[in-house]
């Protein structure tokens, strides 16, 4: 992290150079948090949080009308895809692989998504599965 050395010798006050120090730290800090942005990587693809069209419509379409491991319920109109492991995992190198897969997303609708947060899904773990797991053993 780069920062200001070449103050002038006169003219500023203590707090004057403090205050042009903590400005040059919080630029630096701006400016390496641009270069990861812009590196993150996953393999040799560059990565983005948003998730390619085709897969998004294709996520979509597949969920359609699932029934995500709920009694008497088929999801009518999918949300948005959401991640299954989360996205952080694969920048990290935890999970190795595509974020954006097919089988790393899923897009129940807004019911079933409130639902699963209300009854504490844990993170990593899918809809579905957290849904059979809850629906059919009760006690879990």
């Amino acid at each position: 992290m780069e920062i200001i050395s070449n103050l002038p010798e006169r003219g500023l006050s203590s707090k004057e150079k403090k205050i042009l120090q903590a400005q040059s730290r919080k630029k630096a800090k701006e400016i390496e948090k641009q270069k990861l942005r812009e590196n993150k990587t996953y393999g040799d693809t560059k990565v983005s949080r948003r998730i390619p069209e085709e897969i998004r419509l294709a996520v979509e379409e597949r969920d359609r009308g699932r029934d995500f491991g709920r009694p008497n319920h088929k999801c009518a109109k999918p949300g948005a895809p959401h991640h299954i492991l989360k996205f952080e995992e694969f920048l990290t190198g935890r999970e190795i692989g595509n974020p954006h897969s097919p089988e790393n997303l899923e897009a129940p609708c807004n019911e079933c998504h409130k639902l699963a947060h209300e009854l504490g899904i844990p993170s990593g773990e899918s809809v579905e599965t957290f849904f059979r797991r809850k629906f059919n053993n009760p006690k879990n």
